[in-house]
């Protein structure tokens, strides 16, 4: 009974946390969160959709350039995946923190898993941060050949 009870809650939470941005409609407000938002948005839009750089100025075989877009799709797919996974588990751990009601041992096990999530975070975004420098050095060794 209790779980359920907890069930409740937290959807009703998660519900909540979803519409009460969407009913603000104060004018002052709502135009600087507007300008913020869109330039966050349309930043991450510009990052996630950057071309794809010829090295060899146009000299590409098809198959190399195949080979970056998938790399580029990849790499798309990777921080997407990464971000989405990383605010679900923080909102689910935050959550969990939340609905704990100062009972001892449920705030070491929320705690617990907030750890482990930014761990999680931490071994993930390290992992992307290769990803990026590797295809980077894949990058430069293209260029270095192209000119020779």
């Amino acid at each position: 009974m209790k779980k359920n009870k907890e069930l409740i809650l937290s959807i009703i939470f998660i519900i909540l946390i979803i519409l009460i941005p969407n009913t603000y409609t104060n004018s002052t407000t709502t135009t600087s969160q507007d300008t913020w938002v869109k330039d966050a948005f349309n930043a991450a839009g510009s990052f996630l959709k950057e071309d794809v750089k010829d090295p060899t100025g146009g000299h590409l075989s098809k198959g190399l350039q195949i080979f970056i877009n998938i790399v580029k799709g990849i790499n798309t797919v990777l921080i997407v995946a990464l971000f989405a996974i990383s605010a679900i588990a923080l909102a689910i751990d935050g959550i969990k923190y939340i609905m704990a009601g100062g009972s001892p041992e449920k705030v070491g096990k929320a705690k617990s898993d907030l750890v482990i999530t930014f761990k999680g975070m931490a071994i993930g975004f390290g992992a992307y941060t290769i990803w990026r420098i590797s295809m980077g050095v894949v990058v430069l060794i293209i260029e270095a050949f192209s000119q020779s």
